[in-house]
């Protein structure tokens, strides 16, 4: 009876044993399963901090801040400073859209993608994917940087959000500049006859949307973002009174040869050939004086589309004329039996001649103050010397 009694008594206290035994082995998994998920949490998120940080810190205008979170900090700095910045948008959202992976057998080097989100003005939305390099809690983003092309093809100096950049500091005809994510306004300050063909831009990555609209494009890398140009609606008055100040300003510095910066105009062998109508031979001239009879009606085309951006070419919608009259001191024919013959005159011949006002290739320039100046194309294609296919001199009287 006794011993029995004490066996009836060990079997709950190995139950008891085994059950405990039980519990402490699920506690140990279950902890093993925490720490695993944590670590593989804490993997998903090292990534998507930095890259929320490099976002912070543009928003923040720090700009050293967000270039320590880059992986080439190297860039132009141009258009990398605070003054370039606006701070009106926010951060939607962040996810990892390529999980974090090796970069090899052997290395320690980790990749991974994540997808940012940004929010501006105008319930505006913009996304755009980053690429980061690193491993454990230093992570590195990837080329995050946006691009412009800033061009003094029309306008002389570059001018986003209030930061004016001169051009003319920089040996090359167009740059193509980084920019951190954010909100870009273009030449905000008014240019005389042009204005922007599109409102504030929200940039992020490679992608650009413009405030107000959900259509988002990829630009940088080989194509920049360059912001486009489009004439103003009350320039035809101003561009009129700039051309008539130009034509009067040459004819009045003009003698036998007109000044090289007026392309148009007779020439002394021109002259040479009204005059010869009625004295038959070369002419030695006293002077020349000219007058703007009659002002042609100037237009100034639109500006090219992005990336061929040239002058701003005046054409013109009628012809004016010219008058001018010579002095003529002696002239040097042949007489009757074809012999030489020099004639002169004292005091000096006078010969009234009307001529069509014949313009060749004119454009309108942007000035530093954004203001404007008339000024002959530098060195026009040859099949585009002239507005006009007939020699302008054959057409005085």
């Amino acid at each position: 009876m006794v011993r029995g009694s004490l066996e009836a008594l060990r079997r709950p206290r190995v139950g008891r044993l085994l059950a405990i035994a039980f519990v402490l082995a699920t506690a140990a998994a279950t902890t093993v399963t925490a720490v695993r998920t944590a670590d593989a949490w804490s993997q998903a998120e090292a990534p998507q901090r930095a890259v929320r940080d490099f976002l912070q810190a543009s928003l923040d205008g720090d700009v050293e801040a967000a270039l320590a979170l880059v992986t080439d900090p190297d860039q132009n700095r141009s258009l990398l400073v605070p003054e370039a910045l606006d701070a009106d948008w926010e951060i939607d959202g962040l996810s990892l859209i390529e999980p974090v992976r090796s970069l090899g057998p052997g290395s320690n080097a980790e990749s991974a993608t994540v997808r940012a989100t940004v929010r501006g003005p105008e319930d505006t939305v913009l996304s755009a994917d980053f690429a980061l390099v690193g491993g454990g809690g230093d992570w590195k983003v990837l080329d995050p940087f946006g691009r412009v092309r800033a061009s003094r093809a029309l306008v002389p100096y570059f001018e986003v959000n209030g930061h004016r950049l001169e051009l003319s500091e920089f040996d090359d005809e167009a740059l193509v500049l980084p920019v951190l994510p954010g909100l870009y306004t273009f030449f905000s300050e008014e240019i005389s006859v042009l204005e922007p063909a599109h409102g504030p831009l929200l940039l992020l990555g490679d992608q650009a949307v413009e405030i107000g609209s959900q259509t988002q494009g990829a630009y940088g890398g080989t194509a920049p973002f360059e912001p486009a140009f489009k004439l103003r609606d009350d320039i035809e008055e101003p561009v009129q009174e700039h051309v008539e100040a130009y034509l009067e300003d040459c004819a009045a510095r003009a003698g036998v040869e007109w000044p090289p910066e007026c392309p148009f105009g007779l020439a002394a062998s021109s002259l040479d050939e009204r005059v010869a109508y009625s004295v038959l031979g070369t002419v030695t001239y006293a002077d020349a004086a000219w007058t703007v009879a009659e002002h042609p009606e100037a237009v100034l085309t639109a500006p090219a589309p992005r990336f061929d951006q040239g002058p701003l070419r005046l054409t013109f919608r009628s012809e004016g004329s010219l008058e001018t009259v010579v002095h003529v001191v002696s002239t040097h024919g042949w007489d009757y039996y074809g012999m030489p013959e020099t004639v002169e005159y004292d005091p000096p011949a006078e010969y009234v001649f009307s001529c069509p006002l014949w313009i060749l290739d004119l454009q309108v320039q942007i000035t530093g103050d954004g203001g404007f100046a008339i000024a002959p194309v530098p060195e026009p294609p040859e099949d585009e010397w002239s507005i006009h296919t007939a020699d302008p001199g054959t057409k005085c009287w």
